[in-house]
């Protein structure tokens, strides 16, 4: 039976977590190395005047990583005020 997206996606993230990445911060850190990554390589490429269809994609992945990181920071911000509120008020 063949693998599922859902179900691919669900075995990587058990295989961050066994890494070591179990917090939103730890995974903000990890995608900003791999977007300065993406950036390095990207700028290594250009100086040498080098460009494929790969470095497209490789530029837009680091966008939408960008995209993510900002997403993770401002749910991880949302529940920790919401957890903040919660203790507040005694729930």
């Amino acid at each position: 039976m063949p693998e599922t997206d859902t179900t691919i996606f669900a075995t990587l993230a058990d295989s961050a977590r066994q890494l070591g990445y179990a917090t939103p911060e730890q995974v903000v850190q990890r995608l900003g190395r791999i977007i300065l990554s993406n950036r390095s390589y990207a700028q290594s490429r250009k100086r040498r005047g080098l460009h494929t269809a790969y470095d497209d994609v490789v530029a837009e992945d680091t966008v939408v990583l960008a995209l993510a990181m900002q997403m993770v920071q401002c749910s991880a911000q949302k529940e920790m005020r919401s957890e903040y509120e919660n203790r507040r008020n005694g729930s």
